[in-house]
Parts: C-alpha cells; sequence; structure tokens
C-alpha cells in the first residue's frame, strides 16, 4: 500500500457525525450515571464511581492531558445520552545516526466511554413469527438487535473520537481490546498490534474474564 492509498483509505469526515461538543461544568452527574450503568451492563471488573468529584477528577477536559466530549439529545436540552474521553501518551522518537534532533509521536489513547447499552427493540411481526412464541428466542432477538444498535452508535460516537483527536493535532490514536472496543474496531479501521497486557490483582481471586468483559482501563 502506497502512502497515497493509505491516506486515502484512512481519511476522516471533515466534521463528527454526532451533535458532540466538549464536556464541562455541571455534566459530571449525568456523566457519572452513563458510564456506571454502561459498565454494569457490559463488564464483570470494573471501577464504580462513587461521586462527582471523581468523575471530574478523571474526565474533566485538562490541557494536554486529557479530552472528554458528551452528545446531547437534540430533542431533550441539556441531556447527555453519551460521552467518549481520550488521554494524551506520547512516544519519543529515538534520534537517528549522527543526527542531534529529536521529535514525538503524539499518540491518543482511547479511555472510558459510555451509551445506552440497553437501547429500546420493537420486534416485527415477522421478528414474532420466527420466534415460534419462544420466550428464550424473543430475548435472544432482542439482545441480538441492542447489540446491534449499541455497534452502531459506538462506531458514530469512537469515530467522532477519532476526528477529535486529529483535529487536536495527534498523530496516532490507539486502544486495546476490552469494553466494548471489538464492536468498532474493523469498521473504524484500527490495525491489530503485537502487544499483550495482563492484569493483577493483588489479594483477590477471581475466574477468567474475556477482554469483553473487563471495564477498567488502566492509566
Amino acid at each position: 500500500m502506497t502512502m497515497h492509498h493509505a491516506e486515502m483509505r484512512l481519511r476522516l469526515p471533515q466534521k463528527p457525525y454526532l451533535s458532540i461538543r466538549d464536556m464541562r461544568k455541571g455534566d459530571e452527574p449525568q456523566v457519572r450515571k452513563l458510564l456506571n450503568r454502561f459498565l454494569k451492563a457490559t463488564s464483570d471488573l470494573l471501577p464504580e464511581f462513587q461521586n462527582d468529584d471523581e468523575v471530574s477528577h478523571w474526565f474533566f477536559p485538562k490541557d494536554r492531558v486529557v479530552w472528554t466530549y458528551v452528545v446531547e439529545d437534540p430533542t431533550r436540552p441539556n441531556k447527555l445520552t453519551d460521552f467518549v474521553s481520550f488521554y494524551s501518551l506520547p512516544s519519543s522518537v529515538l534520534k537517528s545516526k549522527g543526527s542531534s534532533d529529536s521529535s514525538q509521536i503524539k499518540a491518543a489513547y482511547l479511555f472510558y466511554y459510555a451509551t445506552n447499552p440497553e437501547p429500546e427493540v420493537e420486534l416485527t411481526d415477522k421478528d414474532v413469527a420466527s420466534s415460534e412464541g419462544s420466550t428464550k428466542k424473543k430475548k435472544t432477538l432482542i439482545k441480538e438487535r441492542q447489540i446491534a444498535l449499541v455497534k452502531q452508535r459506538l462506531v458514530a460516537l469512537v469515530g467522532d473520537a477519532l476526528i477529535k483527536a486529529r483535529d487536536a493535532g495527534f498523530d496516532v490514536f490507539n486502544c486495546i481490546n476490552l469494553l466494548r472496543n471489538e464492536l468498532f474496531l474493523e469498521d473504524l479501521k484500527f490495525s491489530k498490534g503485537d502487544g499483550l497486557l495482563y492484569y493483577y490483582l493483588y489479594n483477590w481471586q477471581t475466574r477468567g474474564i474475556d477482554a469483553s468483559r473487563i471495564g477498567l482501563v488502566m492509566l
């Protein structure tokens, strides 16, 4: 792949998909509720954000440290439906032989995000007929439709984070395969890395947890 083809393939839209804005003072209670609900519904290993000061400490935008954006319900002013955050962790470029110049790769890392984990789903008459009157089949079908809607929303939400990171001057955007990241990695053209990340929980015993059920992001 030539550089031109790579740039064409990875080119981002000029404007965000959603009505996204910077997090501001007063958003902390809604962000906390959104995040706690999302984590509890999707994860087996997760932190619980207990108060607004904690949310402000971790997520309120700080220059050159963390960026956080929220989405408002277009039909209900000031009602937040989503939020997404990322932080800066630049890497130093080694000096080339015979050169005294050094530079950095400005890298953004996906932090926490949240959306409605269980959006409303209405089954059609065809769906009901295909379930053959089985309650279990109906629940399975509803769950599949909910996952599809969550995926669609996260592709738009994290896609907006990519656009914001580009506009903030970042060179690369990284994330790992926990939370519900597997739902958008392919659609947003993330490349798979070759590293492994292990979590060691001292003085705790737990069964093995799949990466998709981990809701704890190390910083």
